[in-house]
């Protein structure tokens, strides 16, 4: 995981979000959850990206292996967010007592890839 650095903004009260630039290349952000805990996401960004990139490197959505999909999530420990009005899903782990931030950046990080994983034409992997 790298050093978020500057990308830290907390203000007067206001959280936002921590973005998290991890190794394996993939963006995820912390943030304050609702009731006092910390969230990680993908800012609803891996899903969106497979419906607005139509190329030949993954299957159309539609198609996409949702049970592997669950699979993969039960496995890592996050969950499927539900889209916002007009968005798409997200992934996300909600941090559990003795669970440190790092882990859920590293979950969702590998969630994220995953995804793009599953949703690769056969005939790339």
């Amino acid at each position: 995981m790298s050093d978020p650095g500057g990308d830290a903004d907390l203000e007067c009260g206001t959280a936002r979000a921590l973005e998290v630039r991890c190794e394996n290349l993939e963006t995820v952000y912390i943030h304050p959850d609702d009731g006092n805990g910390i969230r990680v996401d993908d800012g609803h960004q891996t899903f969106e990206y497979l419906y607005r990139e139509h190329n030949a490197t993954y299957v159309p959505v539609e198609t996409l292996d949702l049970a592997a999909i669950r699979k993969l999530f039960d496995e890592l420990q996050v969950e499927l967010v539900e889209a916002p009005p007009g968005g798409h899903p997200g992934i996300a782990c909600r941090l559990r007592p003795g669970q440190s931030i790092a882990d859920a950046v590293d979950r969702v990080a590998r969630a994220i890839d995953g995804v793009f994983y599953i949703a690769l034409r056969p005939d790339l992997k």
